[in-house]
């Protein structure tokens, strides 16, 4: 966990909690993108870049996605990645969950709650990718 993101979502988890009134994301790859755009917006070069994110996986019926994203420097040094699982059903996936409370019940201030809790569930998953070795060389000509 990155103590600053997480102090950036919570002075500005107001815009996300805005956004998530206005907009129902039907993916992960939505909410992954309205989530950084939100928290990290006005943040010039400590932040994440909402349009520099990739997706890997999602296309099975059930398994793990992979998010790489990128810093919002002009030559970024830094990436981050963020591992999401999910599911098939509402049983078994958070995201479905909500849609389904929604639909089913109208349970509309749950599913602010739980947009805002999920959320805040993958700022709190996002780390830094870093090499084994942070780039040192033990000796001359082993690179």
């Amino acid at each position: 966990m990155i103590t600053k993101f997480i102090d950036l979502y919570m002075e500005n988890k107001h815009k996300l909690e805005k956004a998530l009134s206005d907009n129902h994301p039907e993916s992960y790859e939505e909410l992954v993108k309205l989530v950084i755009k939100c928290i990290f917006e006005e943040e010039d070069f400590e932040g994440l870049d909402y349009k520099k994110i990739k997706q890997f996986g999602g296309n099975e019926y059930s398994g793990d996605m992979l998010f790489l994203i990128e810093g919002k420097e002009r030559y970024p040094e830094k990436y981050y990645y963020l591992f999401v699982n999910y599911g098939s059903c509402c049983a078994c996936d958070t995201l479905k969950s909500i849609e389904y409370d929604f639909l089913v019940y109208n349970l509309n201030d749950k599913r602010l709650k739980s947009y805002m809790n999920l959320s805040l569930h993958i700022i709190q998953r996002i780390k830094e990718l870093s090499s084994e070795n942070d780039g040192d060389i033990e000796e001359e000509g082993t690179y």
